[in-house]
């Protein structure tokens, strides 16, 4: 990946190039996190053992597959190339954003009956990274046995944080829950609502006039 790749994903897969005047004998890639003041050993990749030599004078290239599952956070990463004579290359370097950790879960779900409706709010989640994206709501009717949430819909942190659900039973009862989730895909745990029952439709007037002919008695 170039400079500036993130991900929520453990495994990394890199690809490197390189080329010399005979062959490549190995790349040796480090890492550390961005504010560490040393690097630490990654990986070294040889040839012969991880990748298979190029003609002479031709490009060389490698792959490695890096599990990152025990890594969070912003992490400078950097590789050199070295040949058969011992000459090295100067580092490339790049900064990965490797981000497993999700925003903090909504609280203040509250869900409240209008008619033919039932409007689900809550508040919202502090952007303390700067990486949230929105929110996603979810439904569950209160029935036995109890069934798992259904999504219903999304949100994005500039919306306003209010659903309405019209797509419920009069008189059956329901629970909703709201989770935050950051531009990468880290979803929170579920904030839920109390039970509240859907309530009955109650018709409105929408249009009221007289229709007589003032012309005519």
């Amino acid at each position: 990946p170039e400079d500036g790749y993130a991900s929520r994903w453990a495994p990394v897969y890199m690809t490197v190039k390189a080329q010399d005047n005979f062959r490549i004998k190995k790349f040796v890639l480090e890492y550390k996190r961005a504010d560490a003041a040393d690097y630490s050993d990654l990986a070294t990749l040889t040839a012969g053992t991880n990748f298979t030599s190029a003609a002479m004078g031709a490009e060389q290239s490698a792959s490695y597959s890096w599990d990152t599952t025990s890594l969070s956070g912003t992490y400078n990463i950097r590789v050199k190339a070295e040949d058969y004579s011992g000459n090295a290359s100067p580092y490339m370097e790049a900064t990965y954003r490797l981000d497993k950790t999700p925003p903090a879960v909504p609280a203040g779900v509250a869900a409240a009956g209008g008619s033919g409706k039932l409007t689900v709010t809550w508040d919202p989640v502090t952007d303390a990274d700067g990486d949230l994206w929105g929110y996603y709501v979810y439904r569950q009717i209160q029935e036995d046995p109890l069934p798992a949430y259904t999504y219903i819909g999304s949100y994005n942190k500039t919306s306003e944080l209010k659903h309405h659900d019209f797509n419920t039973q009069i008189g059956k009862t329901y629970k909703y829950a709201v989770s935050s989730r950051d531009n990468l895909g880290n979803e929170s745990a579920k904030g839920e609502s109390e039970s509240v029952s859907a309530p009955t439709y109650t018709p409105s007037i929408t249009e009221f006039k007289n229709a007589s002919n003032p012309g005519y008695p």
